[in-house]
């Protein structure tokens, strides 16, 4: 039963000899000539699978008829919460950050970090024409955890100087962001730099952004947001295409599932755009809805607005068409205040108010405010010019 017919149809399977397993001294008879078949029919050989088995007494039996039960056993990555207090430094209790410094003349705090793909898989679903890159919305909370934890917890300003590319497979990029007091009162200036993570010789920092920080809000929380407290607004009507990230892909925004947030629009007959965001929430088993690239609720916990969120909200920019339809990439945050952390959704009124440029102001389901933002400043992107992988393995 074994012989002939089996031979025959591995070498017909000979052009895709490279699928099988190799018939070598030792590993032979029906078992390993049953096996090279199998492999040889996954990928696409055909078996005529009664020939095979003729005489042998098998038959064929029909599948359970209810439900399989799945139940998840995988661990949650590890996303660096090592206890750093026995090198002298201070737990960040981040998702972004590990460990945390002052100098001892109190003038300056440092935050370092790593992010790779093992770690922090969710963000790799914001990719930009081919690149998965950091999204702006992730500096921007770095910068107001450092300013939170230096005693200036208000972005005045954000400039973004060069995206960063996150670490390809089998690499890290180390983040490290620097407060320093500036020469005014209740200000400060941080910096935020990443490099390629490294066991031997140091790897050159890049610089990709600076903030002011600043202890008091430019614009100071009401208790409630009267725009968002009715919703949608009146007068507000359905706006965007059916699919919005089907139309933001052919403009270059590829967004993975942890990056589909966004989910109603809106448009006012003067132009504002409104929208409802989310993060996505966990299935029964564990695992967030949709996502095949990592968790984001599961590691919800830390942020003070979580990026894919806020970046959820940036999507209506762009499908709200507020900017144009070309794509565009964060370049400066203005006025940033956050006025309650730790949102899973969001809704959003966004304006035009430049060329280039819109302010956000961010409520809750109930309409109490979140944040706002007096302006952001998009600017047309290159993606050929984004560069090589900041954590990229050598």
């Amino acid at each position: 039963m074994l012989t002939g017919d089996i031979q025959h149809t591995l070498e017909e399977a000979g052009q895709d000899a490279a699928v099988v397993g190799s018939l070598v001294r030792d590993d032979g008879g029906p078992r390993r000539l049953l096996t090279s078949l199998a492999e040889a029919f996954v990928r696409g050989v055909p078996v005529d699978w009664a020939q095979v088995f003729a005489g042998s007494g098998t038959r064929r039996v029909d599948l359970p008829t209810y439900a399989f039960q799945h139940e998840r056993y995988w661990f949650d990555a590890d996303t660096g919460t090592l206890d750093v207090s026995a090198a002298g430094l201070t737990p960040a209790r981040h998702p972004l950050l590990g460990a945390a410094v002052r100098t001892a003349d109190g003038g300056t705090l440092v935050l370092t970090g790593r992010i790779a793909a093992h770690t922090h898989r969710w963000l790799y679903d914001h990719t930009v024409g081919t690149l998965a890159l950091l999204p702006g919305t992730a500096l921007l909370e770095l910068a107001v955890q450092a300013g939170d934890r230096y005693g200036a917890p208000h972005v005045g300003e954000l400039v973004l100087h060069a995206p960063m590319v996150l670490p390809g497979p089998g690499g890290a990029a180390d983040l490290q962001i620097t407060v320093t007091a500036s020469g005014e009162p209740g200000r400060a200036t941080a910096t935020v730099q990443a490099r390629p993570a490294t066991d031997g010789a140091d790897a050159p920092w890049t610089h990709h952004a600076t903030a002011t920080l600043t202890a008091t809000p430019a614009i100071p929380a009401r208790p409630v947001s009267d725009w968002a407290t009715t919703w949608p607004p009146a007068g507000a009507t359905p706006t965007g295409p059916d699919d919005v990230y089907a139309d933001l892909a052919d403009t270059g925004y590829t967004y993975g599932p942890a990056f589909q947030g966004l989910s109603h629009l809106w448009a006012a007959p003067d132009g504002t755009v409104y929208a409802d965001a989310h993060l996505p929430e966990r299935d029964q088993d564990g695992t967030s809805t949709g996502t095949a690239t990592g968790t984001v609720t599961g590691e919800g916990d830390g942020y003070a607005l979580h990026p894919a969120l806020l970046d959820a909200v940036l999507h209506a920019v762009s499908a709200g068409r507020v900017l144009g339809g070309e794509l565009r990439l964060p370049y400066a945050w203005g006025d940033v205040a956050l006025h309650a952390a730790g949102a899973r959704a969001l809704r959003a009124r966004i304006a035009r108010t430049g060329e280039g440029e819109v302010a956000i102001d961010l409520a809750d389901a109930a309409g109490r405010p979140v944040g706002s933002i007096g302006s952001l400043t998009m600017r047309p992107a290159d993606t050929a010019r984004l560069g090589a992988p900041t954590g990229a393995a050598a």
